[in-house]
């Protein structure tokens, strides 16, 4: 079951994204008792101190507020306190699987030990079992390091650390990277940012970003983004890359929401690739842009996804030649002729034309 903090992120999310002040001015509506500053709604939900019942309330009644201010539609018992006290005892009571709001109070519910203690490793399951009220950082990493090294799976561990709050999550990344030290070849760091990138919350996507920086790791945020899109030998593209993309824009990291979509015209197939650019805003400039530009990252995927749009099916206002045009627009500098021999050789005539045409002319 999920935490209380993430159920609240939720519906946060369900309510429309409001900021944290605007969060914070709808809980002053409520009373002085339940009145919070914008400070601590950030804190209490990305899960930096604990909740107390109070603030649940106050956070949960804020955002239905909000969303009714909107004109969203939420179910009607996200608005009633007996659901939300009834959420705050089940997390009081420790019966989640997976704590996101306290990643570090584990249990040994979250880490299945039964595969240590079969292979003998008793001093892991030990440490496992008394560690219940340590961060994470101070002693995952140990275990993920002597399961891998003992030659056990590790993906229920490399879960739990990919699920944890931003900052433990990179405390976690750094600490197992001091063990394997060469990120290019290390498969247990390459694994974990991935399923990071594949499991976390959109709105926890720009902090783990943000903390990789603040924590001298930038360089792992275009693997954080490329495993939105790509998960170890195969394409395994998020549901939700146009709710990540709304989260880095929130939070003025633009480079990076560029880069996200500029990935997406790199590595979603057709139907994908149309879908994302249709829910981006504005014409076929900017954010769609960004997506359909992006696809020509070779020839022969040019060729691949220019064939495919022949016979998809376009949304309303999707017009296919203007689209082929932004894809052939993004054809890299002193390449076009390489690009136009790729579609000639796979016998597409009219696009081959048209990629020769365009090559003269402004993309605009």
């Amino acid at each position: 079951m999920d935490s209380v903090a993430m159920q609240l992120r939720k519906l946060r999310d369900r309510a429309g994204g409001p900021s944290y002040q605007e969060l914070a001015r709808a809980t002053a509506k409520q009373g002085p008792r339940r009145q919070m500053s914008r400070g601590s709604v950030h804190d209490k939900l990305s899960g930096r101190s604990k909740l107390r019942l109070g603030q649940v309330l106050a956070i949960a009644f804020a955002c239905c507020d909000y969303a009714e201010s909107v004109g969203i539609s939420l179910p009607t018992e996200f608005k009633t306190e007996e659901y939300w006290r009834l959420r705050f005892s089940e997390g009081e009571r420790r019966t989640e699987a997976l704590t996101l709001e306290r990643p570090h109070k584990s249990t040994t519910s979250v880490i299945d030990t039964q595969p240590l203690a079969s292979a003998g490793m008793r001093d892991m399951v030990d440490l496992v079992e008394v560690s219940i009220d340590r961060p994470l950082a101070e002693w995952l990493p140990s275990v993920i390091e002597a399961a891998f090294t003992a030659g056990l799976e590790v993906e229920s561990y490399l879960n739990v650390a990919a699920t944890s709050t931003p900052y433990e999550f990179v405390e976690i990344l750094i600490s197992l990277q001091e063990v394997f030290p060469d990120e290019g070849s290390n498969e247990v760091v390459r694994r974990l940012i991935y399923r990071c990138a594949q499991l976390q919350e959109p709105a926890s996507l720009p902090m783990v970003a943000a903390q990789l920086r603040r924590r001298g790791r930038g360089h792992m945020v275009h693997s954080l983004l490329q495993g939105m899109f790509i998960y170890g030998w195969s394409r395994t593209a998020r549901s939700d890359i146009i709710d990540i993309y709304s989260c880095f824009t929130r939070a003025t990291m633009a480079s990076d929401a560029k880069k996200l979509l500029q990935l997406g015209g790199e590595n979603l197939d057709i139907k994908e690739l149309i879908d994302l650019a249709y829910r981006l805003p504005g014409n076929l400039f900017g954010p769609k842009d960004d997506v359909l530009s992006s696809v020509p990252s070779s020839p022969y995927r040019l060729a691949y996804i220019l064939r495919d749009l022949r016979s998809c099916d376009l949304p309303p206002g999707f017009d296919r030649g203007e689209i082929a045009d932004r894809m052939i627009f993004g054809i890299p500098r002193g390449e076009w002729s390489q690009y136009v021999a790729e579609l000639r050789k796979k016998e597409m005539p009219e696009e081959a034309d048209r990629a020769a045409f365009l090559e003269n002319e402004p993309p605009f």
